[in-house]
């Protein structure tokens, strides 16, 4: 089953959850009218929670363990501590539910969340709820709730204790701001949310400098309590992510949950569609503040409209509009909005990351001087508007200048703002649009350079998940075994084309070939299957990692890789074509007797990196360069091509074309981006403007974080 329908399965069983704990029974053939495909397992899965629900139901009543009448049926109104009682059940998200209930030791009210029933048992959603009982323990600022406690129930459940705020939550709010959706809505109502919207927007900004994105931002998550506070709540899918140096120097110190290396990366939840951000729509590898910023924005959009930016009636369909920006701006849905506020909620909707606000305390600080009649940076306003500003500030003088002189200062006022208005918009009409030609080339520049890393590390990823099964694992040790029994290299070979066969039919990504080699580097399977089975490539920098090819005196004895590699360009011994291999190390044991056992390799064909092609304009087209050494030509050299739109109709002639020493310096010398003018591009021979960036992994260290690869987005000159 492909990674979008085990989304879509464990979406519907969520909702089929749902509904069984306010005592609903929701049909299957409802559940499954998009995807008809799924009903069957849907209906398996749903009929084995049935089973376990019923076994769990008559367990608590051995223990003379009651339910209280309006709680789900499978929620418990006591576990082993008598200290709390009278559980009320409030609301539930997709880890556990919430109960209010009355401590009996501090004679106070709190509030309980219980992991699941149906989950409980499950050691990775019990360490996704303790990490989120953690996170939010551990972010101590007033804007988020207070954990005073983490326990286990009579049953192994485990369960987190909180504050408990009186009021409700930002969605409800804004539900009484419009009613039946009116448009003459109360200014002083919507003043007051977006102050509290303020107070989110830095508590969000006080998490990303620890560290941590929420990854789930919306109304509902938000807690309006009845003395003025507002808290964040449900961290259930907050995760750490590598600060930049703009929130390493806020001196915050960094929150690095205890289970953070085993959860980072892995998927257990993507947040509410209507407020999700693209990258997270496309299952981006790497997230960052941006994601968070987005969903403000979103919740923000909800505020001055009533309505989310989203809406459909499927995920798909919310996935399309997400991905393209498709949304009324909030003055189509809400007449008599501001036009300041209006740019400050698509600025942080932008599609591009890089177009948003570049923290939550920017948008906090926007949000403030709109409030303030102050100008907002992400508005640039009329000369009428500033000139109204300042009036409202001079009252007075205003008054007394329009008595004394109304007809002639009007004349003479009016003449002079308009001059100046006529000049001002003509020179910054210029300088706008050759600002926005520059930055628009960058920005695509430092996309592509995102795009490509993202694409390295899926690769990598794939490949490590592969590794990790124990199948391989006993192929390759009872090769090493046995080099010389090709009996043994069986098992190798067939595991190997159920991966090829896998990939291919769930993974949209070029690849040429997969293969595997022994710890002496010989190659024990490839699939394809090819007459280089059997054949040794200790001197392939995918085999050692040492960042070039060796002679065969060299490549005696050479350790294998330690770790994932991205190797230097080669020539394949298949069909003479320039490829690049991802490679990863296959390990047995573990700690201090964990070793090398093999190497599993993906192969590439120069040019085969098409989704760098997509979403550009005629004018525009994007290059991969190779700053490392190669040895193609029997001679080190630097700066090859390895993808260029003219590649496919040069039919091969291609092979082994470099950028130029001169352009190349030039890259060496700047650390990040570079803007080159009239760059002469060596296969077309014609003039470019050119922006080039660095490809970073995030989330990678050593070398693999900086593969040594550049993208260059280049732009016609005098386009």
């Amino acid at each position: 089953m492909s990674d979008i329908s085990q989304s879509r399965l464990a979406q519907m069983l969520d909702k089929w959850e749902e509904a069984a704990e306010r005592g609903e029974e929701l049909d299957v053939d409802a559940l499954c009218a998009d995807a008809p495909e799924l009903r069957e397992e849907l209906k398996r899965q749903i009929d084995a929670l049935k089973s376990m629900n019923q076994r769990l139901q008559t367990s608590e009543a051995t223990t003379q363990c009651q339910t209280k009448a309006g709680l789900p049926h499978d929620e418990p109104e006591c576990f082993t501590s008598a200290r709390f009682r009278e559980l009320r059940w409030l609301a539930q998200g997709g880890l556990g539910a919430v109960y209010r209930a009355q401590d009996d030791m501090l004679h106070r009210e709190v509030v309980l969340k219980f992991i699941h029933r149906h989950i409980s048992e499950n050691e990775d959603q019990r360490s996704v709820f303790r990490r989120e009982a953690e996170v939010t323990s551990r972010l101590d600022h007033p804007g988020v709730v207070p954990v005073y406690g983490l326990g286990e129930s009579y049953d192994g459940r485990i369960f987190y204790v909180m504050r408990y705020i009186q009021g409700e939550t930002l969605d409800e709010a804004i539900a009484r701001l419009h009613p039946n959706g009116e448009h003459n809505i109360n200014q002083t109502q919507l003043r007051k949310l977006l102050g509290q919207f303020v107070t989110v927007c830095k508590t969000i900004a006080y998490a990303h400098n620890r560290g941590i994105i929420h990854r789930d931002i919306k109304p509902s998550n938000i807690m309006l309590g009845k003395y003025g506070e507002t808290l964040v709540v449900d961290w259930g899918l907050a995760q750490p992510f590598g600060r930049d140096e703009q929130f390493r120097q806020t001196g915050e110190e960094t929150l690095m949950p205890s289970d953070s290396d085993s959860s980072q990366g892995s998927d257990h939840g993507a947040g509410t569609p209507a407020y999700m951000s693209p990258e997270v729509a496309e299952k981006a590898v790497i997230l960052s503040p941006a994601t968070d910023i987005y969903s403000l924005g979103g919740t923000l959009y909800k505020i001055l409209t009533g309505v989310a930016p989203f809406n459909g009636s499927s995920f798909p369909q919310i996935r399309q509009q997400i991905l393209s920006g498709d949304f009324p701006p909030p003055t189509q849905r809400q007449r008599g909005l501001s036009k300041a506020i209006e740019a400050i909620c698509l600025k942080a909707m932008a599609l591009d990351p890089n177009r948003r606000y570049a923290t939550a305390l920017e948008l906090a600080n926007d949000i403030e001087s709109y409030l303030a009649d102050e100008p907002v940076q992400a508005y640039t306003e009329p000369a009428t508007r500033r000139v109204a500003r300042w009036s409202r500030r001079h009252r007075s003088l205003v008054g007394t200048m329009l008595v004394s002189v109304a007809v002639l200062m009007a004349i003479i006022t009016g003449s002079a703002l308009w001059l100046g208005y006529m000049a001002r918009s003509e020179h910054d009409a210029r300088l706008t649009a050759e600002l926005a030609k520059q930055h628009s080339l960058q920005t695509s520049a430092k996309f592509a350079a995102r795009t490509i890393a993202g694409q390295i590390d899926l690769r990598w990823r794939i490949l490590e998940a592969a590794v990790r099964e124990a199948e391989i694992k006993q192929a390759m040790a009872d090769i090493n075994q046995q080099p010389d029994d090709l009996a043994r290299w069986e098992p190798a070979q067939a595991w190997l084309n159920q991966q090829y066969i896998q990939f291919q039919e769930e993974n949209a990504l070029d690849v040429n070939s997969l293969f595997l080699l022994d710890v002496q580097g010989r190659q024990v399977a490839r699939s394809p299957m090819s007459n280089t089975i059997g054949n040794s490539y200790a001197f392939r920098d995918y085999f050692h990692g040492l960042g070039h090819d060796l002679t065969e005196a060299e490549a005696a004895n050479v350790p294998p890789i330690q770790q994932a590699n991205l190797s230097a360009t080669y020539s394949s011994d298949t069909s003479e074509t320039l490829k690049v291999a991802f490679t990863v190390p296959i390990f047995s044991g573990s700690g201090a007797q964990q070793k090398v056992i093999g190497v599993l390799g993906m192969s590439v064909e120069l040019g085969d990196f098409g989704i760098l092609d997509t979403d550009l304009s005629s004018n525009q087209m994007v290059v991969l360069i190779d700053l490392r050494p190669d040895t193609i030509d029997d001679v080190s050299q630097r700066g090859l091509i390895l993808h260029h739109p003219a590649f496919e109709s040069l039919a091969g002639q291609h092979k082994s074309t470099r950028i130029d020493q001169d352009t190349l310096a030039k890259i060496d010398a700047e650390k990040t981006s570079l803007r080159l003018s009239d760059y002469l591009d060596p296969i077309t021979g014609e003039l470019w403007n050119a922006a080039v960036e660095r490809v970073v992994v995030e989330g990678r260290r050593g070398p693999n974080r900086t593969p040594g690869w550049a993208v260059m987005v280049q732009e016609r000159a005098g386009q």
